[in-house]
This record gives C-alpha cells, structure tokens and sequence, in this order.
C-alpha cells in the first residue's frame, strides 16, 4: 500500500521593491494560499547591497506557515499552523 500527503495550493502576492541610497536597497514579498492545506502563509524582507561590479550581497528574514488539518485515506495530516522562519543571507552573481 502507497500513501502520500502531498497537496497542492493556489497562491496570490505581492512584492514592494525601494531604493535606501546608492549602493542599498530592500525587497519585500509576502503570499497568501490555500486549496490543499487550510492556509498557507509566506512572507520575507531582503536588504540588498549592491558591489561596483553588479554583484549583491543579501540578508534578510523569512517566515513560512502552514495550517493543514485534513485527514486523508491511510495518511493523517494535522499541521496546527506550523510556523518555519529564520535568517537568510546570499550573494548574487552577475555574468
């Protein structure tokens, strides 16, 4: 007998973009979803700072949430808003 718990949901956002000067700037993105899960949240704010040669360095914050508690066939899901977040830093480069 196979089981899964995969779901699939629909999603709708919006992304805010502003300079903070020459060489800094921040990107905000935040989404709403739901379908398979009950809700589905995401939100994240990014510093950016950008390097002569095009090049960024970036940190920022993410926060994922998920509120599921359907039960399906051999498989129970009951995620009672299960919340992931945390620091995020990278480095883009540019060819």
């Amino acid at each position: 007998m196979r089981s899964s718990s995969d779901w699939t949901d629909g999603f709708i956002g919006v992304r805010l973009h502003n300079s903070l000067g020459d060489k800094w700037s921040w990107v905000f993105r935040a989404n709403a979803g739901a379908g398979g899960s009950d809700l589905a949240l995401g939100m994240d704010i990014d510093f950016h700072r950008e390097f002569s040669n095009g090049n960024q360095f970036l940190v920022g914050f993410r926060m994922l949430g998920i509120d599921d508690e359907n039960s399906s066939g051999a498989v129970r899901t009951e995620l009672d808003m299960m919340i992931f977040s945390g620091l995020t830093i990278g480095y883009t480069f540019n060819f």
